[in-house]
Formats: C-alpha cells, sequence, structure tokens
C-alpha cells in the first residue's frame, strides 16, 4: 500500500473511531491531538496489520507521532531507511 493510499486509510479508520468526519482529521497534526484511549487503538492495530501485512506492535499508533510519519514508516519502499522510534516523554524547550 502506499503511503498516501495508508494517509487516508488511518486518517478514515481513527475518525470513525473516535465520532468525527475522516476530512477533520489532519495527517500532519500530532495522533495526541484526537485523544484516542488504549482500547480505540488496540482495535485499530489489527486492521492496521492487514492493511500492511506484517505483525506491528500494540503501541505503533503511539511510537510515530503523526499519521503522515506512521504511514510513511509503514510504507514497505522505505523498509531500509527505517529507524527506531525516538518518543521523548520531555518537552522539548
Amino acid at each position: 500500500m502506499r503511503t498516501e493510499e495508508l494517509e487516508k486509510w488511518l486518517a478514515a479508520r481513527i475518525a470513525k473511531e473516535i465520532g468525527l468526519d475522516a476530512s477533520s482529521i489532519d495527517a500532519k497534526a500530532p495522533l495526541l491531538n484526537y485523544l484516542m484511549n488504549g482500547f480505540q487503538s488496540w482495535r485499530i492495530v489489527p486492521e492496521l496489520e492487514k492493511q500492511v501485512g506484517r505483525s506491528l506492535p500494540g503501541s505503533i499508533l503511539y511510537d510515530r507521532p503523526t499519521i503522515s510519519e506512521l504511514a510513511k514508516y509503514l510504507n514497505p519502499q522505505n523498509a531500509e531507511r527505517r529507524q527506531p522510534a525516538r518518543v521523548s516523554i520531555f518537552a522539548e524547550a
């Protein structure tokens, strides 16, 4: 699945989960803006695994900060350029 297609799928699936219209989901906005709880994200991950054809960690929606970055990471064409997630719990100054 291409990055753009995956972005659209993720936006639509997240919108459905939280009761918004897909057009209101910004692929470049932090996923935390949409305030999904852990249960909601756990329902999305198995469907995402089917879309990309591989197993993913349950934390994948939290490992990448935006839909755009997540879609790029999951695109098989970018496999050789993948970097481990760098998540900081500290605010940047």
